[in-house]
């Protein structure tokens, strides 16, 4: 899960107050393994940061070498514009073609 508005949190906590919760989220998660803000059991939490589509999808294809991924989404249409971009742009590299690795884009409404 990732939250984007803050900033600020990219390159670190750069205030005081930023700097207490991503400490208290950090203690939280690694106490229970559960994500305070979510409530979802991950071992990474909440990020605030913008997402690095080109890390996630690389490690994604790399990891699951010979699968087709499917990649679903719900949300703004710029964001799902961008993703759908990524997925195309995966499938074209040379790397995909030797992984056999293949993402498919699929829009979900609620």
């Amino acid at each position: 899960t990732y939250v984007t508005g803050l900033r600020s949190f990219e390159k670190g906590p750069t205030d005081l107050g930023s700097l207490f919760l991503k400490m208290a989220l950090d203690l939280v998660l690694e106490a229970t393994g559960k994500d305070l803000l979510t409530g979802s059991m991950s071992n990474q939490g909440t990020r605030f940061e913008r997402p690095r589509w080109d890390d996630i999808f690389g490690g994604l294809a790399r990891d699951h070498a010979g699968c087709s991924i499917g990649v679903f989404f719900c949300g703004p249409a710029r964001l799902g514009a961008v993703l759908n971009e990524k997925c195309r742009e995966f499938n074209e590299r040379p790397e995909a073609a030797a992984r056999q690795t293949r993402f498919t884009f699929h829009t979900e409404v609620f």
